[in-house]
């Protein structure tokens, strides 16, 4: 693997950067407008010309390769390189985020799991820009009516819409050069500290022995979370956590075995996650009142 490189993009050199495309591409233009007006060869052979521009097509391609020696290559944005590589946590995408009341967290749904953060701005800092990015452009779901649950959210919500930090301080990551040692195709990523997330996981209070009216449950479409209606279509329960599944008691586990999960093409996986841990609760025997077995870390 090559040496680490350490890139700091600022607002000054990416001006900079496109001071610097404009020249090029200005005096690109002009090599462009002399080119159209040359004389056309005088060969033996009479040549297909290229188009109305008097060359022929092998001329005209080594016009075109030395402008793009010329030219140089746009820089991609780091938004759209901008990827956890620490595999404890969760690096999907964001679906959702919530303020739980009952724990007093925040609380990230992502495609492939959960994350929960404390009310904190420093632990929001951990989070990439793109992260807040993505979060500003998302609605808190604060069931609660916590007020500084709502003074957070309005903070990411202006800066990062705006782009400008000043309170929040998001970390930029330090882009990594990686060789795969058997092609030689060189990648580049960002690598990031690990979000400041909690690990224990906080279960939620559910009642017991309570769907035996139960109708249906489904997968939202807008949030991701687990909603079970009765035989009235009113929601009895709802969870963005499929671990919640665990605190269920074992009949009411039975229950929602029998009764499949629905959801669309564009929340499978979402659906899979929760039949995974109901499949997992069955098979280990883990339920309200039970005690987790030595495995249960190594089957999840």
């Amino acid at each position: 693997m090559d040496s680490i490189e350490d890139v700091t993009l600022t607002d000054d050199t990416a001006e900079s950067k496109m001071d610097t495309d404009d020249e090029n591409i200005q005096f690109n233009k002009g090599a462009e407008t002399e080119t159209t007006h040359t004389e056309s060869p005088k060969i033996n052979e009479e040549p297909v010309m290229f188009r109305d521009t008097g060359m022929t097509r092998e001329q005209w391609r080594e016009v075109v390769n030395s402008w793009m020696k010329v030219l140089p290559k746009s820089p991609a944005q780091p938004a759209q390189k901008e990827k956890y590589v620490n595999k404890e946590q969760c690096v999907g995408r964001i679906i959702s985020w919530f303020y739980d009341g009952e724990s007093k967290l925040f609380v990230i749904k992502r495609s492939d799991g959960v994350q929960y953060l404390k009310p904190r701005i420093k632990h929001f800092n951990t989070l990439p820009r793109c992260e807040i990015n993505g979060l500003a452009s998302k609605p808190l779901i604060n069931r609660s009516k916590n007020g500084l649950a709502d003074v957070i959210a309005n903070l990411i919500k202006k800066e990062g819409s705006s782009g400008k930090y000043e309170r929040l301080k998001p970390q930029k990551g330090k882009r990594v050069k990686i060789t795969d040692p058997k092609t030689g195709k060189v990648t580049w990523r960002y690598k990031y500290r690990p979000v400041r997330a909690i690990h224990k996981i906080p279960l939620k209070n559910i009642p017991q022995d309570f769907l035996g009216n139960m109708k249906w449950w489904y997968v939202d479409v807008n949030t991701g979370e687990a909603r079970v209606e009765d035989k009235d279509n009113k929601v009895i329960v709802c969870f963005y956590d499929a671990m919640n599944l665990i605190n269920f008691s074992k009949k009411d586990q039975r229950t929602l075995r029998k009764n499949e999960i629905m959801y669309t093409d564009e929340w499978r996986e979402q659906g899979l996650q929760y039949k995974r841990v109901l499949e997992i609760c069955r098979r280990y025997g883990v339920h309200a009142g039970s005690r987790l077995p030595d495995n249960w870390k190594s089957s999840r």
